[in-house]
């Protein structure tokens, strides 16, 4: 997904998941109407005691969802391109009707996780996923911080803009029900340094680890590479890709890098490290938890995490010009094991390899 984009595309007979959730307790949010319409059709459904939702069988067309519940600003999201034969929708917070509030927190380049220090605009708008158009709200900073107040209670849109990097936004950002609140970090991809491509993971304050795992094509060798937090890999030299932050205390971002694409199949993993012995743990479909993929500059997809049960995220695969979503929960066994390469002769299923997740050795105690 283009972040730029306003709407969604959807083609014929798809099946359409997402979750409503309480913009306050971040608990899924029952009986809410959910709207996904165009200008000829409309789709209603309502959402589960767990505040999911899913509409099928719907016909091609662009579409808008809506989010409403008695007692709560309703709320709406774009900008999402749907990938058939199912997609995840981002989940999208309702927030009670309450008095003003505001929003403040952090601007951070995504390969350091340092405070971005130079002058940076960042706006809000409301809405989900909504980059362009009427700008509620704004700030220019240079501390690597942002603070907005006196935002009307709802759920908006932030984007951060500085000229040394892609565009960083965050959305589903509520705002109301108290004084002003922790945002989101807004991670800012650098222009600089040539980088092929970037996979930039970002959640919330739980669990407190996330790991991202990247596997790839070593060039003139039937292996694969496997990078991750014990093997960061290299951006300088083979394998041409390197695990750029670790993160360890929630949030984000952690950030792999592919400096340059060798022919073959690369897949990127997100592994609840956090409940590797949880193996069924729903902590993982439910951190809001989303992957920002760039190619150069561009940010060509934004994953977030589907609900359910796993502690493992099979997120995508890309052969350098065609990005394959998978987007799928696992459980993967926490049992320590020994250390083991993904090599020739190895599963290379995406399926077969991501078991291999708690093959790595651990982290020590923190």
């Amino acid at each position: 997904t283009a972040v730029s984009s306003s709407a969604f595309t959807i083609s014929a007979g798809g099946t359409f998941t997402g979750r409503v959730i309480h913009g306050v307790t971040s608990a899924g949010l029952a009986g809410a109407t959910v709207v996904v319409r165009d200008a000829t059709q409309s789709f209603t459904a309502t959402t589960s005691a767990g505040g999911d939702w899913t509409v099928t069988g719907v016909s091609a067309g662009t579409f808008t969802v809506d989010a409403s519940k008695t007692g709560f600003v309703s709320s709406s999201i774009a900008g999402q391109v749907m990938t058939l034969p199912s997609t995840v929708v981002e989940n999208i917070p309702l927030v009670p009707a309450a008095t003003p509030g505001g929003i403040f927190g952090s601007i951070r380049n995504a390969t350091t996780a340092a405070l971005v220090t130079t002058s940076t605009l960042v706006e809000a708008r409301s809405g989900m996923n909504v980059t362009t158009g009427t700008v509620v709200a704004s700030q220019q900073t240079s501390t690597g911080t942002y603070a907005l107040a006196n935002l009307p209670s709802g759920v908006y849109t932030l984007v951060a803009r500085n000229p040394a990097y892609s565009d960083g936004s965050g959305t589903g950002v509520v705002v109301g029900g108290g004084p002003a609140s922790t945002g989101p970090d807004l991670v800012l991809n650098p222009l600089a340094g040539g980088t092929a491509a970037r996979a930039v993971l970002s959640w919330g304050s739980t669990p407190r680890d996330l790991d991202t795992h990247l596997s790839g094509p070593v060039a003139g060798s039937a292996s694969r590479f496997w990078v991750y937090y014990q093997r960061r890999g290299s951006c300088s030299a083979s394998p041409f890709a390197c695990l750029d932050v670790d993160d360890t205390d929630g949030n984000g971002p952690e950030t792999v890098s592919i400096s340059q694409v060798t022919p073959g199949v690369y897949r990127y993993y997100v592994y609840d490290f956090t409940n590797r012995s949880t193996p069924t743990s729903t902590a993982l479909g439910v951190s809001g938890a989303k992957v920002d993929f760039y190619v150069g500059s561009t940010l060509v997809r934004r994953f977030f995490v589907p609900p359910g049960t796993g502690n493992a995220w099979a997120v995508f695969e890309w052969n350098g010009q065609t990005l394959t979503v998978l987007n799928q929960l696992y459980t993967v066994s926490g049992v320590p094991q020994p250390a083991r390469v993904v090599s020739a002769g190895a599963p290379m299923t995406a399926a077969d390899e991501v078991r291999q997740l708690s093959r790595q050795p651990g982290k020590p105690r923190y």
